[in-house]
């Protein structure tokens, strides 16, 4: 069982969106730490509530890919790409060490310069 559940999250990006509250002190006082929170916002900001909702997926070398050029052309975080394409920032970690195809540079594992 998931220890926040939908709802919960939802309430606490909502309370941080309001503007009263800074993401730390959210953060803290719900008991996650400020990346994780910061997570919740981002999906929050791509996918609304939905983003919440658990997704049980089997990722093809294509999905993995796409996902992984987005972050070696954008220059994002894992992070920020998983919020992006709701899939597991160890998943997008997992695809760039194994560089889920040869022609992937050895660069995907770190940010571009």
């Amino acid at each position: 069982m998931a220890k926040f559940t939908a709802e919960e999250k939802i309430q606490a990006v909502k309370r941080y969106l309001a503007g009263r509250e800074g993401h730390k002190t959210i953060a803290r006082e719900i008991g996650v730490s400020s990346g994780v929170f910061q997570v919740w916002i981002r999906k929050y900001h791509y996918h609304g509530e939905s983003a919440f909702q658990k997704l049980y997926t089997t990722y093809s070398v294509e999905d993995k890919l796409k996902v992984l050029h987005y972050m070696i052309e954008n220059g994002t975080s894992i992070r920020e790409t998983a919020a992006n394409f709701l899939i597991s920032p160890f998943t997008i970690s997992v695809a760039a060490k194994k560089r889920t195809v040869a022609h992937i540079p050895e660069k995907t594992a770190t940010r571009p310069d």
